[in-house]
């Protein structure tokens, strides 16, 4: 009964956390690209490969994640997964402008909102 406990919480640890780590996946070579949304079931038990927007802060608004699914034999690529996302506005801002400047201010562009100066 133990070890049915452990593997559910080491599954459950597991879909939690993700799937996704950084970096560029080439897949305009792939058979197949099959756009899914984000938070999909095929999300979870994939791994992606997330190419991220970031802010000066480091802060991540944006990305693409992609999963390629290769040949057993021959290592091309067969099928693509891809997925984009857009994270929500901002603490304080709308979504016409989501980005919190550094002045306080809400921005439509988050280089505009990363640029800003602080308010003396």
């Amino acid at each position: 009964m133990r070890s049915i406990v452990l593997l559910i919480g080491v599954f459950f640890i597991f879909v939690v956390s993700g799937c996704e780590q950084e970096g560029v996946v080439k897949y305009d070579d792939c058979r197949e690209t099959i756009f899914v949304k984000a938070g999909d079931l095929q999300t979870y038990y994939k791994k992606f490969i997330c190419q991220y927007t970031r802010r000066a802060s480091g802060k991540i608004i944006a990305g693409t994640c992609v999963h390629a699914s290769t040949g057993f034999f021959t290592g091309n690529c067969q099928t693509a997964y891809v997925y984009t996302f857009v994270k929500e506005p901002d603490m304080g801002c709308t979504k016409q402008y989501p980005y919190l400047g550094n002045d306080g201010m809400c921005y439509d562009d988050w280089e505009k909102a990363d640029l800003s100066m602080p308010k003396k």
